[in-house]
């Protein structure tokens, strides 16, 4: 996964001016995971993988970024490098589920556990509601722990609101 558009967060500098600096952007960082392993798929609600050899790909194409946050490691990869790759196991729960006509639920809970660090998780719960023949939207909370990125929670929430015509 990857962000197409630049993250920008305003931060206070030591003058105490509030000045705009990138956090992330295209393909800074892009992960990608994959794995070997076992799954199940259960048509009436979703789906479990379980890794049981995998890897974790962090790439880093603005290498820019170091200097610009001032850090010595941007998700994992250290200062002077471009990627960082990580072994170890992993696991795919997929759950996709019509709760009404209108109403859809997804959630996607991934879990990767390298030999050396604790796991990372990343949860994305999706609800899709249409209503009349033209008009979406949606609430998708997201969830991310990566000690390698900060030793906290991040929560990102995103609402959407949707109009769409049907050509055929």
């Amino acid at each position: 996964s990857s962000r197409i558009f630049n993250d920008y967060r305003y931060v206070t500098d030591q003058n105490g001016d509030q000045v705009k600096r990138m956090q992330s952007g295209f393909l800074t960082p892009m992960i990608l995971t994959f794995s070997s392993g076992f799954g199940w798929n259960q048509p009436s609600w979703g789906m479990v993988n379980v890794g049981i050899t995998g890897g974790k790909l962090t790439f880093i194409r603005y290498r820019e970024i170091f200097g610009i946050l001032k850090v010595e490691k941007y998700y994992g990869v250290p200062t002077g490098k471009q990627t960082l790759l990580e072994y170890g196991i992993s696991m795919l729960i997929t759950i996709d589920k019509n709760l009404t006509s209108t109403l859809k639920w997804t959630c996607e809970m991934m879990l990767f556990k390298n030999y050396i660090k604790p796991v990372d998780i990343t949860v994305k719960n999706l609800l899709e509601w249409r209503f009349g023949r033209n008009f979406s939207g949606s609430l998708q909370t997201r969830l991310f722990y990566e000690e390698a990125v900060s030793k906290k929670l991040q929560i990102d929430n995103i609402v959407t609101l949707g109009f769409g015509i049907r050509v055929w």
